[in-house]
């Protein structure tokens, strides 16, 4: 073959090498997603899905991957952490760098070990407790610092005869642990838990711990339960006429789920919040402010309306994944995406500056706080407290 027939050979080989770099850069680059969209966690896997079907519109059209678009991949865990191991397994086998989910931190719990060596998985829910430089990651603050905050509000909003009933699934177990250590902290000194109760999530009829509360006579009572269990709770207190402030999980912060409620609300119900509950006055303008006008901007854009107990938690992690796989390409290994989010520290999200340093899987402190109240007239959560949960003026 000549000089000519090479080159024109040559030529054609590189149009051939070119046209297929294009079409692999045109195939979304897929990451798999674990939502819980059937089960006990449904009522906010739905909107855990729907959150990520959004920031996936919203990263493609700002340049997915160098160009490349992405796609998450669903699975449903059921809820059920044995589902949920069996579905790792599977997609594990796939050997992806990186995995989203779960939104319940049940079958978090019950994946994290089995991700020790990769891939990396940032569950959706705060309530996972990873160990430091584990490839397991978490939501926003954790569950310790989210229920710390709402214990610090309820005593400097002067109430010191707390009660804590907390549901026996794993969050429950959590918190219940968590809300404990509060009680001993040198600045809760004056607090006393006068009543301490816990109950099956399963349970129709709680009648005898409602009973044991009301008579501890509690001036506001901690109550970590989420979703249905949640709601039994609050009917137990209201047919008790127990009528006191209750603090619960930002899990329950669905406006929908607490308008269901309205029959047997308490007169005050109060939540762990995020930075997206302060008014636009309150943040000021600040990259945070920023990072929230883009979350809303990009449900707008899809005709979707975001949960606040539920969107937010799964945003962050969403664009923390993305930023890590902007930076190292879709080639990117299990262990160079732990490396980048281990390191990872001035990332501004919409709730909180993360700093994966300090520690903590999560990258949140209790500075990124906000507590929040149902306002019934309203018909959503409004702030009651600054970034850190200090009460606001109106709130004292």
């Amino acid at each position: 073959m000549g000089r000519r027939g090479l080159a024109l050979a040559a030529a054609l080989l590189l149009a051939g090498s070119g046209a297929g770099a294009s079409a692999a850069n045109d195939e979304p680059f897929v990451i798999d997603a674990f939502v819980s969209t059937t089960g006990p966690n449904s009522f906010n896997g739905k909107y855990t899905q729907e959150a990520l079907q959004v920031f996936e519109g919203y990263a493609n059209r700002t340049g997915g991957i160098r160009g490349r678009p992405i796609r998450f991949a669903f699975s449903d865990d059921q809820s059920n952490p044995q589902v949920a191991v069996q579905l790792l397994s599977l997609v594990k086998a796939k050997n992806p760098a990186v995995i989203i989910g779960s939104d319940a931190v049940a079958p978090c719990g019950a994946m994290a070990p089995l991700v020790s060596g990769g891939p990396v998985m940032f569950c959706t829910s705060p309530g996972l407790d990873a160990p430091r430089g584990s490839y397991a990651f978490a939501a926003t603050s954790s569950v310790r610092a989210l229920l710390g905050g709402c214990v610090r509000y309820l005593r400097l909003r002067g109430y010191t005869k707390l009660a804590l009933i907390t549901a026996t699934d794993a969050m429950g177990e959590m918190s219940d642990r968590y809300a404990q250590d509060a009680f001993t902290l040198p600045e809760n000194k004056a607090l006393v838990m006068v009543a301490h109760e816990r109950f099956n999530p399963s349970d129709i009829n709680i009648s005898a711990q409602i009973a044991h509360i009301k008579s501890a006579g509690p001036e506001a009572i901690l109550a970590w339960a989420t979703g249905p269990a949640f709601g039994n709770v609050l009917h137990g207190l209201s047919d008790a006429g127990v009528s006191v402030p209750v603090a619960t999980s930002g899990g329950n912060g669905n406006p929908q789920q607490v308008k269901a409620y309205a029959s047997y609300l308490p007169p005050e119900l109060v939540l762990s919040g995020l930075p997206q509950d302060l008014s636009a006055e309150q943040l000021g303008n600040t990259p945070i402010r920023h990072a929230i006008d883009e979350f809303r901007s990009a449900f707008a854009a899809a005709g979707a309306t975001p949960s606040p107990g539920t969107s937010p938690y799964v945003w962050d992690p969403a664009a923390i994944v993305l930023s890590a796989f902007r930076a190292l390409g879709t080639g990117a290994t299990a262990a160079q995406m732990h490396d980048y989010i281990e390191n990872l520290h001035g990332f501004v999200g919409m709730n909180g500056t993360y700093d994966f340093r300090i520690g903590d899987q999560h990258g949140l402190t209790v500075a990124s706080l906000v507590v929040t109240r149902w306002d019934p007239a309203a018909g959503r959560f409004v702030a009651v407290t600054g970034l850190g949960g200090n009460p606001l003026p109106a709130a004292r």
